[in-house]
């Protein structure tokens, strides 16, 4: 008979909310270090876990999902320093790093070996980078579940629909440019993208001196999804100007999209914005992503949010543990589920939970 098991990907986990859980395993790429038991972890082994952290998110979700489903596994996987999520380091073309997503993929293959199933919580929120669902963490989920993949899914928050203006789109013909504004209280680290060409150049100006320029042509294409990307920094604080060129080309070439995010920092955009944009990884195309009902919502995939839950008087992180819960449910249900199963079911359950609910 299988098992269940919640696979947290988040902040710290606290002495306190491990004491006594039933860990599989934790994974930490802060460290680049990975502890499995055996069949369980004792948490005194764990030399991260301190007491007073008990407030923080992972703690929290952990604790949540404990109440809901003391009978559970658990496997931790620690993925932020500095409020920043460990992504997969790259040095010319090759991984020099581990990133969450590398350890999520082990998590799900310990739960394979041992013949659990798997709900994977990403409540740590979104994080603004491909936009779009086809940058390299979307790739190595779609490893491991997704359509055709049965036993694990993954879930995450579309946010609380209240909308920041963390990125900007524009459109340019060969020959047209656009200058983009940011207001910057802070430093701020920028990814910048082009989706259909090489040819053109970028300028950042911070209170209107120059700091960084770029050409598209000097730069390699990402392996993943053939499309280019800048990183940057710009502050401390004030104003940021972001002058996209697109160089002369011959005449019919189609426009090209040129897309701009707020990586980290606290930095809004004045022009070219969308404001409600669902970001990473709540856009992934193999993550069930969980909206709360009469909030706005805007993403370039019509279908996001997948689900709806009430709206309450709490972020949509923390909330996600109740659809957790219920994925778990179909999935114990029927282990030969896949991801759009489990959505189809997730779907029945709260259209059935409420009638009212918004679909």
């Amino acid at each position: 008979m299988k098992q269940l098991c919640f696979i947290i990907v988040n902040t710290e986990f606290s002495a306190a909310a491990v004491k006594d859980a039933r860990i599989l395993a934790v994974f930490d790429a802060v460290t680049q270090t990975s502890l499995s038991g055996d069949p369980f972890v004792d948490p005194e082994q764990l030399p991260h876990l301190e007491g007073g952290a008990d407030h923080l998110h992972g703690s929290i979700i952990l604790s949540r999902l404990r109440h809901l489903r003391p009978d559970a596994a658990f496997i931790l996987i620690r993925a932020f320093k500095d409020n920043k999520v460990i992504r997969t380091g790259w040095v010319d073309g090759k991984i020099v790093s581990l990133g969450w997503t590398e350890y999520w993929l082990e998590a799900v293959k310990l739960c394979q070996e041992r013949h659990y199933l798997s709900v994977t919580n990403l409540s740590f929120g979104g994080y603004p980078h491909a936009g779009d669902g086809g940058g390299w963490e979307a790739f190595q989920l779609s490893q491991a579940t997704g359509p055709g993949k049965p036993g694990h899914v993954v879930l995450a928050p579309a946010g609380d629909g209240e909308g920041k203006a963390v990125h900007a789109s524009c459109l340019l013909a060969p020959g047209q440019e656009r200058t983009i504004e940011v207001w910057q209280s802070q430093d701020a680290d920028f990814n910048f993208w082009s989706f259909d060409t090489q040819q053109w150049e970028l300028e950042v100006f911070h209170n209107g001196r120059p700091r960084q320029a770029f050409a598209g042509v000097a730069l390699a294409k990402n392996v993943w999804n053939d499309k280019q990307q800048v990183n940057f920094s710009a502050g401390p604080g004030g104003m940021t100007y972001l002058h996209v060129r697109r160089l002369p080309q011959d005449d019919g070439a189609p426009e090209a999209r040129f897309d701009c995010w707020v990586n980290s920092g606290h930095a809004r955009f004045h022009n070219h914005v969308d404001e409600n944009l669902i970001t990473e990884p709540a856009i992934f195309p193999h993550v069930i992503a969980v909206g709360l009902a009469g909030r706005r919502y805007g993403s370039a995939v019509r279908s996001k949010p997948n689900i709806w839950l009430a709206a309450a008087d709490e972020a949509a992180s923390f909330r996600l543990v109740e659809a957790d819960v219920l994925a778990g449910d179909a999935l114990l249900a029927k282990p030969e589920r896949d991801q759009l199963a489990v959505l189809r079911a997730l779907k029945r359950q709260l259209r059935s939970n409420n009638p009212e609910r918004r679909r």
